[in-house]
């Protein structure tokens, strides 16, 4: 938890954004991390340029790791501290249909992280998709070697009754 004081700082940065910046804030706070203009735009809202447009300008955001030049530039929060803030700010269920939104945005995108998208499921409230997806990432750690994240992806489908059956994420 943030001191008082910080979190309040924070706040009233995030108030001082016109509306739609502010509320476009928030939403872009339900990826974690960099997030393209495709990204906010599947969340639904104002215009995504415009709004990142503004957030850059106030110091919101900034240019993202850009290696693939301008048709997938990406953005990131300045400072995490503020993302934590701007979530928090979203009601539980709005945040929820943003995670569902999410999940079925990047479950679409081929370069999308299986367990990000699992995680989104997760937060969604949607169960027997998070099952799968943390079954499909269990595989795909599993196919990068990542003992690890095998371990973690498979503990999570199992929690929420999926099962890895060969190379084939199944539900029950």
């Amino acid at each position: 938890p943030l001191p008082f004081t910080v979190e309040g700082a924070i706040q009233a940065r995030l108030d001082d954004l016109p509306d739609p910046a502010r509320e476009a804030c928030k939403a872009a706070s339900i990826y974690g991390g960099e997030l393209s203009e495709l990204d906010l735009t599947a969340l639904g809202g104002a215009a995504a340029a415009d709004v990142i447009e503004v957030l850059v300008a106030r110091g919101v955001l900034e240019v993202g790791d850009d290696t693939g030049g301008s048709a997938t530039r990406s953005w990131r929060f300045r400072s995490s501290l503020l993302a934590a803030v701007a979530y928090r700010t979203i009601a539980p269920e709005i945040r929820s249909v943003l995670h569902q939104r999410a999940a079925a945005h990047l479950s679409r995108r081929p370069d999308a992280d299986p367990e990000q998208v699992a995680v989104h499921f997760e937060r969604g409230g949607d169960a027997p998709a998070a099952a799968a997806a943390y079954a499909r990432a269990a595989l795909d750690a599993a196919c990068r070697g990542s003992a690890d994240r095998v371990l973690g992806c498979s503990s999570r489908a199992l929690e929420f009754g999926g099962k890895i059956v060969g190379q084939k994420a199944e539900l029950p």
